[in-house]
């Protein structure tokens, strides 16, 4: 799991990879910890918006790879 320095926050991701019947199964995490007031503002955004962006990049790639 990668980790970025913030002062406003703390963030880390991961693409966890393991073997699966017939292929991979991919897990894709991004993970934020926002300081209170900003965590009240940025959290129910960043909930909404970055579930679609990371299954659409999860598609995205996996279409890569099928080629």
């Amino acid at each position: 799991m990668a980790t970025t320095p913030c002062h406003i926050c703390s963030n880390s991701s991961g693409k966890p990879v393991n073997p699966a019947d017939g292929g991979i199964q991919v897990r894709r995490q991004l993970a934020f910890g926002f300081r209170a007031p900003l965590r009240w503002l940025v959290e129910p955004v960043l909930r909404r918006r970055l579930r679609a962006d990371v299954e659409a990049e999860v598609r995205g790639a996996k279409r890569l790879l099928e080629r």
